[in-house]
């Protein structure tokens, strides 16, 4: 009958070690899948074709969707949410090795990290690269009876690992590890991805990707399957603030799965807004390009004051939030203070650099944020192009709770719209959660 809705079909999904597959493959679970492997578009065609075939992010054979174990959860999600009524059978390896140990000891981040581990089969966990090291043996010790493996990128982390990890595994263990030991609960095994071949060994593994941005490339993706058919439990160790790499991050978070750690209170929230402003012309001169574009784009400027405007009126509450507004300099600072009267304007001009918290709501520039940070609620990023937002975000007043960041989603041209993406990635890369553009 016209019109008549047709009810959710329902899903058989059977998940495993390596992969999750669904029958019948629902757009809703397809669509989630292609939105992890559309993140690779924002590269070169080229790169992008190379990391799908060769470590394809998931593929329909005959009523079936098979998707990497990484991109499970999200793809379950998206079916559930979408009304279908899933029937899940889980067949993922039940081995006591992997009961995880609890840190009675810990507290803090080191507690926070430690509950993400043992909760989580896969994960991206940001670490310091100064914490990389404790980190691993945490892993160990929530972990002691499985077999360990350790992938780093280099020859030469190899040896440095090799010698430095059992020392540290004894002290905090107390008891003897050795990269030599054939007792599965002192095995540690270092390798990098090209030597991983040489440690094939029967049964479950645990496995750390130590700076796992670094193994992402189209040489590592063979040792990429490998360990994504083999490891019970793999985690991928990254710096909590990086360059982003689209293919690099799509590629690991189909096999390790989405950002684990640090917890959400951690995160900012980042919303795009649509944005305003005409098509810009064509140009070679980069900086004319910016100026055109950002710096000077007066319908696009109004629409920062307006977002700017609109968000530190907040609900009419009696304690309406602090809003900053961050330009790429002072020549776009200048733009917006005249659509934004009454607010401070903070740059590193005699006279406008006073440094400390902001006490209202006020624009400034990004060397002035970088400089002093920004306690705002609310944070505005006005600059456009491939900047990134610079400095320190808090609450005013201490709160325990990064600010939400709202960003504007240019789609005035092409290279706006690949700029817009681009600065969307930046943000997932710092494990913020990055909400669609309304």
């Amino acid at each position: 009958m016209a019109g008549e809705q047709s009810t959710p079909a329902a899903v058989e999904a059977v998940l495993t070690d390596p992969a999750l597959v669904m029958t019948p493959p629902v757009p809703a679970a397809r669509a989630a899948a292609d939105r992890a492997a559309a993140r690779v578009e924002w590269s070169a065609a080229g790169r992008c074709r190379l990391v799908l075939t060769t470590v394809p992010c998931h593929q329909e054979y005959g009523r079936s969707l098979v998707v990497l174990a990484g991109m499970a959860d999200g793809c379950l999600a998206a079916a559930r949410a979408a009304g279908h009524p899933v029937t899940l059978t889980d067949r993922r390896t039940v081995d006591p090795a992997f009961d995880p140990v609890p840190a009675p000891d810990a507290t803090g981040p080191r507690a926070e990290f430690l509950a993400a581990v043992a909760g989580r089969r896969r994960g991206l966990f940001a670490v310091p690269p100064a914490s990389l090291a404790a980190a691993v043996v945490d892993i160990r010790r929530t972990f002691p009876a499985a077999v360990m493996l350790v992938v780093v990128p280099t020859r030469d982390m190899v040896r440095d690992w090799s010698q430095a990890l059992p020392r540290a595994l004894d002290e905090a263990v107390g008891r003897s590890y050795s990269v030599h030991s054939h007792h599965p609960g002192r095995r540690v095994i270092v390798a990098t991805p090209l030597g991983l071949r040489g440690h094939v060994h029967r049964g479950p593994r645990l496995a750390v990707l130590v700076d796992a941005h670094r193994m992402a490339g189209p040489a590592d993706h063979e040792a990429l399957v490998y360990l994504n058919r083999c490891a019970v439990r793999l985690y991928g160790l990254v710096p909590p603030r990086r360059e982003a790499d689209p293919v690099a991050d799509a590629v690991l978070e189909m096999v390790c799965g989405p950002l684990a750690f640090p917890p959400a209170a951690d995160r900012a929230e980042v919303r795009f807004v649509k944005s305003a402003g005409g098509r810009v012309k064509r140009t070679d001169d980069l900086l004319g390009r910016k100026r055109a574009a950002y710096w000077a784009n007066a319908p696009r400027n109004r629409r920062v004051a307006e977002v700017a405007r609109a968000t530190a009126a907040g609900l009419g509450g009696a304690n309406p939030p602090v809003v900053a507004v961050v330009a790429a300099n002072t020549e776009q600072l200048g733009h917006l203070a005249r659509d934004l009267p009454g607010w401070a304007v903070r740059d590193r001009r005699p006279g406008r650099a006073a440094a400390g918290p902001l006490d209202g709501n006020a624009a400034v520039t990004a060397l002035w944020a970088a400089d002093n940070g920004i306690a705002a609620d609310i944070v505005v990023f006005a600059a456009g192009g491939t900047d990134r937002l610079p400095g320190r975000l808090t609450r005013p007043a201490g709160g325990g709770t990064m600010p939400a960041v709202v960003d504007l989603a240019d789609t005035f041209d092409a290279a706006a719209l690949r700029d817009a993406r681009r600065r969307a990635r930046h943000y997932e890369t710092r494990g913020w959660r990055v909400a669609p553009a309304t």
